[in-house]
């Protein structure tokens, strides 16, 4: 197994009702050689629940901002509280799929962001220059691809301020913007140039600072439903030896946007719930070529007993029931 990380903490916001994507996040990073920490960011911490045993593992607990805001800018302000270090912020919604150290040797170098497959904006774009005039920022901006504030890596105290400004500017000018994201997204055209605020500001201020950013391709890491490469590969990486074009292998997979697999059988209502639970709905989309490679990995590397934390730790504790079915199993390439 390739070592890496020995140096690097993953850190990972979450609540309770998302712990089992950062168990994934945890799992998978350990599985495939990761020597750091990984840290899940709780607002308040999780008394009383019990956080897993392992030495790489760790809870940090944090405060919000004062006032009301949004959970996903209240996590930025444990960004400003951290020790020195080498650090890679992770949404809890991901999975390293394989070794990843060679995305992330840049960071000595500069920030190291993940580019979405699809443009928003253009390098000098009209809502950029909006977006700074509202931030009483300058106008004048280096060009950058339009990144996901789903990975950041940075270094403190050498991105100190960075970091604090996008904390800052998160919270003061854009929370209330913020309260309807991912509810259906926003109305249409409403604001028609903050979609989404907290990953807009960080792109604000990116294209500001003037250091090295260095970016990791969507050929690299698989965000969302862009792209059928590969879609139906095996897990572990392991079993992809045979996989063409190498240069589309995947490190990293982002399921943002994409359903979360825990928390199906809460959906509203009898029938879709026993739908969910007895693995009906899984082997369905299996069939139809529609079960997402995010659901199988996260599968994998949640629904085992031997791994770091292991199916019984959590399962019965989130009411997740799903894996019991045969069916749901098969669909998701578990034995």
């Amino acid at each position: 197994m390739n070592a890496w990380g020995e140096d690097l903490t993953i850190l990972v916001p979450a609540d309770f009702a998302y712990l089992p994507g950062f168990f994934a996040v945890a799992n998978s990073a350990l599985e495939n050689g990761f020597r750091g920490r990984v840290e899940v960011l709780v607002r308040g911490g999780l008394d009383p629940q019990p956080f897993p045993e392992h030495p790489q593992l760790r809870m940090r607990a944090h405060a919000g901002f004062p006032g009301t805001h949004p959970e996903y800018v209240h996590r930025l302000n444990a960004l400003t509280g951290l020790d020195p270090g080498r650090y890679l912020l992770l949404d809890a919604d991901i999975v390293i799929e394989r070794p990843a150290g060679i995305l992330l040797a840049a960071l000595d170098e500069g920030i190291i962001v993940s580019t979405e497959p699809e443009p928003k904006y253009d390098p000098q774009d009209v809502l950029l220059w909006r977006q700074c005039r509202q931030l009483d920022l300058p106008t004048a901006l280096h060009p950058l691809p339009y990144v996901n504030c789903g990975l950041l890596g940075f270094i403190l105290p050498r991105d100190a301020d960075l970091i604090s400004a996008w904390a800052a500017l998160s919270a003061r000018h854009w929370a209330a913007l913020s309260a309807r994201h991912l509810d259906g997204l926003v109305a249409n055209g409403e604001p028609p140039d903050w979609f989404f605020p907290e990953q807009d500001v960080l792109n604000v201020l990116l294209r500001q600072s003037g250091r090295s950013v260095f970016s990791i391709s969507p050929r690299q890491l698989e965000i969302g439903a862009f792209t059928r490469i590969f879609w139906d590969r095996p897990f572990p990486w392991t079993l992809q030896s045979g996989l063409r074009p190498a240069d589309q292998l995947k490190y990293i997979i982002h399921g943002a946007c994409l359903r979360r697999p825990w928390l199906m059988e809460k959906r509203n209502g009898v029938m879709p719930r026993l739908v969910e639970r007895h693995g009906l709905a899984a082997a369905w989309r299996r069939w139809r070529g529609k079960l997402t490679p995010y659901e199988r990995a996260w599968a994998y590397y949640t629904c085992r007993e031997d791994l770091a934390i292991p199916l019984s730790f959590w399962a019965d504790r989130h009411g997740f029931a799903a894996h019991r079915s045969p069916l749901w199993r098969v669909a998701h390439g578990l034995k």
